[in-house]
């Protein structure tokens, strides 16, 4: 505290003189250096080793993913001596290793080919000593084609055990048909070609047409009831006489549509019923000739009460129709060949005859000529012989000059001369 002044430019210790003892305060702190930071200690290594990793991989996928549906095309195909199964699903841009072990017994095995694009369904695992991820499957299902093939096999196993591709039951074609059943597209190049071919074998074969759709949703019933309506044509018409046409349809609904002209509808005909029916259509992928796979199809042409020829596509494609059917073409052409033949080849017979017939007698005149040569020579070395021996009487008769010929001609002028 300040010392009391004396006067009045006393002051006092208000300026106190400076001394170098420290100054008490009642917060006096000690003054440091400021703090230099520590070194972060590095955390502890966690060590794990390949087994510990791959394992924690195997979990870590297996309870991630679990059971999953996968695509592709199979290759690297192989079964082993121990029954597994091993190939490698693959598409455009990756590949995964599947493995099918021999207790998987419900997977249809047949559908693993290499090649087929499939749908597979199974767990993706890790295979631990390898290092490799895969899929361990346990369905396999066909896709796209592979789909629509493996329905083919089935519904052909299933008719098959039913009877309708056995043999007995095939019926022989007539050989002279005069009428036949087009089951067929209009506007497809198939009913061209048939045409073509008729026209060139046989001009006289009629042609009952029963238009219907060979391709698409519900072509194959359009199909079964188009032959199921020759059928019934069939029936109505093997009673009663019909017009005459090349080329007629089965009723007047699709008669209206112009294939026929009202003339061509008035001309009468001896011919009634069908002889036959031809189904067909051109080539095509297995997807186009699918409705020719229908069951509809196939029952329809079992039960049909005429022969059927069934053409579809092309020599390599075969379909469901083409075993229950009667007799089976290779394309429509053929077909359209194998129904003329009986006509084509009679008609080919009788245009050969008169050349075969001229042949023949030309063959048996050179035979004969072997046998009559002989003889000839005899009879001419005979009056040869007579002339020379003959007196002086005799040849003055001019005997000399008609024997020189020979056979029964000569002998007949020497008698008249003679006489």
């Amino acid at each position: 505290m300040a010392k009391p002044a004396k006067t009045k430019w006393d002051f006092g210790d208000l300026f106190a003189a400076q001394t170098n003892e420290p100054v008490e305060t009642s917060q006096s702190a000690p003054v440091s250096e400021p703090a230099r930071p520590q070194p972060r200690l590095a955390p502890a290594r966690k060590i794990l080793t390949v087994s510990e990793i791959t394992a924690q991989i195997r979990r870590l996928l297996e309870g991630t993913l679990g059971t999953v549906w996968v695509t592709g095309e199979i290759t690297n195909f192989k079964v082993q001596n121990s029954g597994h199964i091993y190939f490698t699903l693959k598409d455009a841009g990756a590949q995964l290793a599947c493995v099918l072990f021999r207790g998987e017994f419900q997977v249809n095995r047949s559908l693993l080919q290499d090649g087929k694009k499939v749908m597979v369904r199974g767990e993706i695992t890790v295979y631990e000593p390898k290092g490799q991820y895969q899929l361990r499957v346990t369905s396999v299902e066909a896709q796209g084609l592979g789909a629509l093939q493996e329905a083919f096999e089935k519904l052909k196993q299933k008719l098959s055990a039913e009877g309708l591709f056995s043999k007995e039951r095939k019926r022989p074609l007539p050989k002279y048909p005069q009428r036949i059943g087009l089951v067929t597209s209009p506007t497809g190049a198939a009913i061209r070609d048939v045409l073509h071919v008729i026209e060139r074998r046989n001009p006289s074969l009629q042609i009952i047409l029963a238009p219907c759709r060979v391709q698409g949703e519900g072509a194959g019933a359009e199909i079964a009831r188009a032959i199921r309506l020759l059928n019934e044509f069939h029936s109505r018409t093997g009673e009663a006489k019909t017009p005459n046409s090349k080329l007629q349809t089965p009723n007047s609904k699709i008669g209206d549509q112009g294939l026929l002209t009202a003339a061509e509808r008035s001309k009468p005909s001896a011919v009634t019923g069908l002889d036959l029916i031809l189904v067909t259509r051109g080539g095509g992928s297995l997807e186009d000739l699918w409705a020719f796979n229908e069951e509809v199809v196939a029952r329809a042409i079992f039960e049909s009460q005429l022969p059927v020829v069934s053409a579809v596509g092309h020599e390599i494609d075969f379909t469901i129709g083409d075993f229950v059917a009667d007799v089976r073409a290779a394309t429509p052409s053929a077909a359209a060949e194998i129904i003329t033949e009986g006509v084509f080849s009679s008609c080919q017979f009788v245009a050969d005859a008169a050349d075969r017939m001229r042949q023949l007698a030309q063959q048996q005149i050179a035979d004969k000529r072997y046998v009559v040569t002989p003889g000839r020579t005899a009879f001419e070395r005979a009056g040869a012989a007579f002339r020379r021996a003959a007196p002086e009487p005799i040849q003055r008769f001019g005997i000399e000059a008609q024997i020189t010929g020979s056979g029964a001609g000569a002998g007949a002028r020497l008698f008249d001369n003679a006489r």
